[in-house]
C-alpha cells in the first residue's frame, strides 16, 4: 500500500469512528474526523502501524492517556472526563467543537513523540461496564434455567470487569417517568439506562465461579493499565468515564477476583475440560465475537457444542447479529438497527438463540423481552 494509500485509509477511519447516534455527544471527535477526511495529510505522521490496529482507537487513546497523566497542553480544558480526573469537584463547562478540534491538533504537533510512543507499545482493549445492564439480565435468566451452582466465563473479557455484574446496580429511567433499582442499592458500581418498553431484567446471584479468556487479558494492578483503560473510554463521555473509574476501583478492591487465562476463545471446551467439578457453564461474549472472522465463529459455535456435551451449559451472545454470521443468534431483525442483540443459546440444541432484548452497544438504553 502506497503512502497516499496509508494516509487516505486513516483519514477514512476517523472520519468514520464515531457512530452516527454518538455524534451529537461527541462533538470534538466528530470534528477531528471531518477535518481528517479533508486534510489527511495533517495525520499522516500517525499512520505507522498495522492496519489490523483500531488506528483511531489508538490515537484518541494516546491523547487522552497522555491528558490523563498530567500533559499541560488547552486541550485539557476542552475534554469534561480530564477535568473531573484532575479536580473531581470542578463544573465542566462545554466549549466550542470547532475550538476543540483546532486544540486536538495543536497537541498532536506538540505531542507527537509522546503519542507515537503510547500507539507503538499499546493495544486497544476496551471493557465496557455499561453493557452490564442487559449481561446481568442475561445471566439471571441462565441461572434460572441452570441453577445457582453454575459457572460464569466471559470470552474476550480485557480486564474482567463485567465478570462482576452482580455486584451492579442500575437505575432504569421508564417512559412514564419513574425510575427502578435493579440490583445492589449500595453498589459502588452504579448504571444508568433508559428503559424501553415494560419488563425488567432481574438481578443475578453470584456465580460459583468466575473466569475470564482473553488473548491478552489486562491486569489492572500492573504498571499503568488502569490509566490506559480509562483513556480508551471517550473524553467526551464523562458519565461512561465516571462509570468505568468506578468499576475498576471496586474490581480492585473486591474478593475473590476472577480467574483469567490467556488464551484463544475457540479453546474454550479444552480449558473448562475437568475444571471446576463439572458444574454447570454460563459463557458470555459480548462485542468480542464481533471481531472474529466468520470461518472462526463457526468455529467458536463448535467449541460451545462440544463444551455442551460436557456439561449443562448456556451461551449468552451480546452481539450485533450481521457481526457474527458464524453464531446462532436469533433469525429475527433487531428493532433499532444499530443496537446490541442479547440471545441466550443452548449449544446442545440445534435451534438458534432467543432473543433476550435489544440494548445500546455502551448500556444507555434497554428493551428486555424476557
Amino acid at each position: 500500500m502506497s503512502e497516499s494509500e496509508d494516509r487516505d485509509r486513516f483519514a477514512f477511519a476517523l472520519a468514520n469512528w464515531v457512530p452516527k447516534d454518538d455524534q451529537e455527544m461527541l462533538p470534538i471527535y466528530t470534528e477531528v474526523g471531518r477535518i481528517a477526511a479533508e486534510s489527511p495529510e495533517l495525520f499522516a505522521s500517525f499512520d505507522h502501524v498495522s492496519e489490523t490496529r483500531n488506528l483511531p482507537g489508538l490515537l484518541f487513546g494516546a491523547v487522552h492517556y497522555l491528558l490523563l497523566k498530567g500533559a499541560d497542553h488547552p486541550l485539557a480544558d476542552y475534554f469534561p472526563s480530564v477535568c473531573w480526573w484532575r479536580d473531581r469537584n470542578a463544573a465542566f463547562a462545554p466549549r466550542d467543537s470547532t475550538e476543540g478540534a483546532e486544540a486536538f491538533l495543536g497537541f498532536l504537533k506538540d505531542f507527537a513523540d509522546p503519542i507515537h510512543a503510547v500507539m507503538a507499545s499499546h493495544e486497544v482493549q476496551t471493557n465496557e461496564v455499561g453493557r452490564c445492564i442487559y449481561l446481568a439480565g442475561a445471566v439471571a435468566q441462565a441461572q434460572r434455567e441452570l441453577g445457582d451452582a453454575a459457572i460464569l466465563v466471559d470470552l474476550g473479557c480485557s480486564a474482567a470487569l463485567n465478570l462482576n455484574l452482580h455486584h451492579s446496580a442500575t437505575v432504569f429511567a421508564c417512559e412514564d417517568g419513574s425510575e427502578i433499582l435493579v440490583g445492589e442499592a449500595h453498589s459502588p458500581l452504579q448504571l444508568r439506562a433508559e428503559l424501553r418498553g415494560l419488563s425488567i431484567p432481574t438481578t443475578p446471584l453470584a456465580p460459583r465461579a468466575s473466569l475470564g479468556i482473553d488473548l491478552r487479558p489486562v491486569d489492572l494492578s500492573q504498571g499503568d493499565a488502569a490509566r490506559w483503560l480509562l483513556a480508551l473510554t471517550w473524553a467526551e463521555d464523562l458519565e461512561r468515564f465516571q462509570r468505568s473509574a468506578a468499576a475498576i476501583n471496586a474490581f480492585l478492591q473486591s474478593e475473590p477476583k476472577p480467574e483469567m487465562i490467556t488464551a484463544s476463545m475457540l479453546e474454550i471446551d479444552r480449558i473448562l475440560e475437568g475444571r471446576y467439578e463439572d458444574h454447570p457453564v454460563m459463557v458470555m461474549n459480548s462485542w468480542s465475537a464481533a471481531y472474529l472472522s466468520t470461518e472462526d465463529q463457526q468455529e467458536l459455535t463448535a467449541a460451545m457444542q462440544r463444551l455442551a456435551a460436557q456439561r449443562p451449559t448456556r451461551w449468552i451472545i451480546a452481539e450485533h447479529p450481521k457481526a457474527v454470521p458464524g453464531l446462532p443468534v436469533a433469525p429475527q431483525a433487531l428493532q433499532w438497527p444499530g443496537s446490541t442483540a442479547i440471545d441466550l443459546v443452548d449449544p446442545s440444541s440445534a435451534e438458534l438463540g432467543r432473543r433476550l432484548g435489544e440494548g445500546h452497544p455502551h448500556g444507555r438504553w434497554l428493551h428486555w423481552e424476557s
